[in-house]
């Protein structure tokens, strides 16, 4: 059986593959942590909320980003992280997608 993930471990992760996002860019941490945390207690509004504990209305617009790009789909997530060469590109590109940054084709 796979082990549940914590949010504080979502937050560990995160730092491993951004070692500086945390304390430059508030926002980005955030949506970081919302955008990996859906792929452990999934993709709903008060799921996310419970798990990480951040705002309601931050995490309503990024989630609403997320849906309307195709990244939040049907309860699941839609990405192609897990990729051994872009997959850490593919998470942040998703993150800027849900910050309004970026399109998703």
């Amino acid at each position: 059986m796979a082990k549940e993930m914590t949010f504080k471990e979502v937050q560990k992760t995160i730092r491993e593959m951004d070692k500086k996002l945390e304390k430059t860019d508030a926002e980005g941490w955030e949506a970081a942590c919302v955008l990996l945390s859906a792929a452990f207690c999934g993709t709903g509004a008060k799921a996310l909320q419970d798990f990480t504990g951040l705002p309601a209305a931050n995490i309503a617009k990024w989630q609403r980003r997320a849906r309307d790009a195709g990244i939040f789909k049907k309860g699941r997530i839609e990405c192609e992280w897990m990729d051994e060469k872009a997959g850490g590109i593919a998470f942040f590109c998703d993150v800027a997608v849900m910050r309004g940054w970026l399109k998703r084709a």
